[in-house]
C-alpha cells in the first residue's frame, strides 16, 4: 500500500526534528567583549532574544565542460552564503547598540578610513558563532560553527503606528569563511563537538 501513515509514522523514530529548538552561542573576541559591554549585554543575552536563524547551506560550484555538443559538469569551488538571523529588541536597545558599534569597528559610520579600528587585524572583528539544535528532551542532535563570522548587514527597523501587540525585531546577516558541523549521528545523549576536514576528527 503506497500510503500508509503507519509506516511513515515508524520512519520517524524520534518523532521528527523541530524548527524551533534551537538556540545560538556567540563567542566574543576581547575586542567584541569590550562592545558589550559597552553596551550594557552579554553573549548570554543574544542566546536569548535571537528569534530565528538558519542551519547553513552547502553549496558547490559547478564548471561546465563542453564535450562532443554535450555539457559535462565539474564540481567547482565551494561558496558560503550570507547567514541570518532575527533578533529581539529591548526598550534599552542593547543589543542593536551592540551590533551598530561591531559593524562600526570594521568601518566608521561617519568618516571614510578604518584604520584605528584595524590595529589588530582582522582577528579583531571575527568572531565563532555555534548554532545548536535541540531534541525535545533538550539534547543537542545537531552543531554548526562558523568560523571568522561577523556582521556585515544590520537592518533597519520599520516603525508604524498601526504595529500593535508586537515586539520589535531586526535581521543581521552574517558573513563567514568556513563551517564545521557534526556529522555523527544522535543516539540518544547530546553531541559535544563538530568535525573537522579533512579526516572526521572530532572537535571540541
Amino acid at each position: 500500500m503506497p500510503f500508509n501513515a503507519t509506516q511513515f509514522r515508524k520512519q520517524l523514530k524520534h518523532g521528527g526534528a523541530r524548527p524551533n529548538m534551537f538556540e545560538i552561542i556567540i563567542t566574543p573576541t576581547t575586542k567584541i567583549a569590550a562592545l558589550m559591554s559597552q553596551s550594557g549585554i552579554a553573549a548570554n543575552d543574544i542566546k536569548f532574544m535571537a528569534n530565528s536563524a538558519q542551519m547553513p547551506g552547502a553549496i558547490i560550484g559547478t564548471v561546465p565542460v563542453p564535450y562532443f555538443g554535450r555539457i559535462v559538469n565539474v564540481s567547482g569551488d565551494r561558496v558560503y552564503e550570507d547567514w541570518q538571523c532575527s533578533i529581539y529588541s529591548d526598550e534599552d536597545f542593547g543589543i542593536r547598540n551592540f551590533f551598530e558599534k561591531w559593524n562600526d569597528m570594521m568601518s566608521f559610520v561617519n568618516y571614510d578610513t578604518n584604520q584605528e579600528h584595524m590595529e589588530g587585524g582582522v582577528n579583531d572583528y571575527v568572531c565563532e558563532v555555534d548554532i545548536l539544535h535541540y531534541t525535545k528532551t533538550g539534547d543537542v542532535d545537531k552543531r554548526y560553527k562558523l568560523h571568522n563570522a561577523f556582521p556585515h548587514y544590520v537592518s533597519q527597523v520599520e516603525l508604524s503606528w498601526q504595529a500593535n501587540d508586537q515586539l520589535m525585531m531586526f535581521e543581521v546577516a552574517w558573513k563567514y569563511d568556513y563551517f564545521t558541523t557534526s556529522w555523527a549521528k544522535y543516539e540518544g545523549k547530546s553531541i559535544t563537538g563538530v568535525t573537522t576536514n579533512p579526516g572526521n576528527k572530532p572537535q571540541q
